[in-house]
C-alpha cells in the first residue's frame, strides 16, 4: 500500500516516495485537480501565480572542445593516457601510438 504524498505550499512532494509510483488517483488527490477536467481556471490561475508557468530549466550549452575533453575524463581513459606516456618513455613507441590511436578511437565515438 502507497502511503499518503505531503506537498507543500508549491505543490513539491515533502516525502521520499516517487510520484510515479504512485496510482494517478492518489497524484489527482494530493494535487487537488480532476482527471477529466484539470484545474478551474481560476486555481490554475492562483497556481501560476504562485508558482510560476511549468518550465523545464535551460543548462548552456556547451562548448564542442570541452564535449571533446569530457571524452577523456574517466579513470581507464585516464589510466591509459598514463600507459601511453610510460610506453613511450620507455622506447615502446608503438605501443604507445597503438594505445592513443585507441583512445582517440573511442573518444570519436563517445564524441559523435
Amino acid at each position: 500500500m502507497l502511503s499518503h504524498v505531503q506537498v507543500d505550499e508549491d505543490f513539491r512532494p515533502r516525502s521520499a516516495q516517487a510520484w510515479h509510483a504512485l496510482d494517478a488517483g492518489r497524484v489527482l488527490a494530493t494535487l487537488r485537480s480532476d482527471a477529466a477536467h484539470g484545474l478551474s481556471p481560476v486555481e490554475a490561475q492562483r497556481r501560476l501565480a504562485r508558482v510560476g508557468p511549468n518550465r523545464v530549466g535551460e543548462a548552456g550549452e556547451r562548448p564542442l572542445w570541452r564535449l571533446a575533453l569530457d571524452q577523456f575524463r574517466s579513470l581507464v581513459v585516464l589510466l591509459l593516457l598514463g600507459a601511453a606516456a610510460v610506453a613511450a618513455a620507455v622506447g615502446e613507441h608503438g605501443e604507445s601510438l597503438a594505445i592513443l590511436a585507441a583512445l582517440l578511437l573511442n573518444a570519436g565515438i563517445g564524441f559523435g
